[in-house]
């Protein structure tokens, strides 16, 4: 009311004749002093102090609803909104935590939407972010880094409603110098991990870590050679103290993800359904499956840790041979590791080498920017029927089929360079993972395909 009267009291001196009072150019002055006190007050009346959800610069009616950050903002939790228990986390460690699917990081975007997709089939809270700053490195590096995580998750636990998440075991995910969490946090509490992938990243191996099922993905052609040659190293050296670690390399890719989520959600999806008991405790204190490496499957990973000439030319057009552990011909100590039948037969698709790949799977297929090394799966619903097309190469092979894992869905017809198998759909949600084979060998790499309730 006092700021309305000073205004009408200006505009009234400033219609007199100059020299009476004031000149005009006074008047005009405060009248825009008047008009900021008046936005002032404005603000004021719209701020919030019990607002304890999203920053306020980010857009949280649209891509953000049910995402919350922590006090230092270097963490972001995203919940599935109909969720009573949390079953798990799933840690994307070193991503992005402010995407919009419009802005410049909207691949980012489309990458944490697939995520969330994930998490919600899984009943997992979705936590992306850093723990590797400045101050948590060095000396004392793991055990700041562990501690700022397991403080994040106490905040974030009575915020989001869920007292649960503060006790949960999580998946972890990342890459480069993010790459290695999943082993710092399985060194100091091995329960709170459920599995891990690191990719193009060092390995911190130690008496818990090895226990842990996890996947190591190098680059083939990482500018760093030498360091990634130590690293396969390193997987070689835990399998001989019986580490339950695989590697799935990257062939063609430097040191970025490339094509990982090819194989990597499909690993977290299995150990999940593997490690996870049925009844979730209200409190969040699970006691997660042990594997013993004797029931697991073994797959050839020779050669991967010699000089990439050396590497490629021995794996061009050869098959890597996989096997359950029992009947694994080779050496079983330089084999790598996988949990079951269904994931080694992902694995070995997905472990060709370029040349010995014949065949691809066209639709449904994944929206890709392989540079930035974003995979997003094809989605449908459970009784969706849905053609799976194929590209080939190689017009000299046989029968096509497409596989799920370890089990057959059928034999494609052929038409020159492309087969299609038509009306196939899914009784059941979950992570599909699919690959054509010819003559009893895969020939193709892996995609992936989400089927929502």
């Amino acid at each position: 009311m006092f700021t309305t009267s000073i205004i009408q009291l200006t505009l009234s001196l400033f219609k007199l004749k100059s020299g009476i009072f004031f000149k005009r150019s006074y008047c005009l002055i405060i009248l825009f002093m008047c008009l900021a006190l008046t936005s002032c007050e404005t603000v004021e009346e719209d701020v919030d102090p019990n607002s304890n959800t999203e920053a306020p610069d980010d857009n949280a009616q649209t891509f953000n609803p049910n995402t919350y950050y922590n006090s230092t903002d270097e963490l972001s939790l995203w919940v599935p909104p109909n969720q009573q228990t949390l079953r798990g986390i799933f840690f994307f460690h070193g991503a992005d935590i402010r995407n919009e699917p419009g802005g410049n990081n909207k691949r980012f975007a489309n990458q944490e939407l697939v995520q969330r997709q994930l998490a919600e089939m899984w009943g997992f809270a979705l936590l992306r972010g850093n723990v590797w700053s400045e101050e948590r490195r060095g000396s004392g590096g793991t055990q700041k880094q562990v501690d700022f995580y397991l403080s994040a998750l106490e905040e974030f636990a009575p915020r989001v409603g869920h007292p649960e998440l503060a006790n949960l075991p999580a998946v972890i995910m990342g890459g480069s110098r993010f790459g290695g969490f999943g082993q710092q946090l399985a060194k100091l509490h091995p329960g709170r991990v459920i599995g891990f992938v690191s990719f193009v990243a060092a390995l911190s191996q130690n008496e818990e870590s090895i226990k842990i099922p996890g996947v190591c993905m190098p680059g083939d052609q990482d500018s760093s050679s030498e360091s990634q040659i130590n690293l396969m190293n390193k997987i070689f050296a835990g399998r001989t103290e019986n580490a339950l670690w695989a590697i799935a390399m990257l062939w063609g890719v430097d040191h970025k993800c490339g094509y990982c989520m090819d194989y990597s959600y499909t690993f977290l999806d299995q150990v999940i359904k593997e490690r996870l008991p049925d009844n979730i405790p209200s409190d969040g204190n699970i006691t997660l499956k042990d594997y013993q490496e004797s029931e697991g499957w073994l797959g050839q990973m020779e050669k991967y840790n010699t000089a990439k000439s050396e590497r490629r030319s021995f794996w061009n057009n050869r098959i890597p041979t996989v096997a359950d552990f029992a009947s694994y011909a080779g050496d079983k100590s330089s084999a790598t590791w996988i949990p079951n039948e269904y994931l080694a037969k992902v694995w070995q698709s997905f472990a060709l080498y370029e040349n010995t790949i014949k065949a691809s799977i066209t639709t449904p297929t994944q929206e890709t920017s392989r540079n930035k090394g974003l995979e997003v799966p094809s989605e449908i619903k459970v009784g969706d029927a849905i053609d799976i097309k194929i590209s080939i190469s190689d017009n000299s092979l046989g029968d096509i089929y497409i596989y799920n894992g370890d089990k057959e869905l059928g034999q494609a017809t052929k038409d020159g360079s492309s087969a299609t198998l038509s009306g196939i759909s899914f009784s059941e949600p979950g992570l599909y993972s699919l690959y054509v084979v010819s003559g009893g060998n895969p020939i193709s790499r892996p995609v992936g395909l989400i089927v929502m309730p």
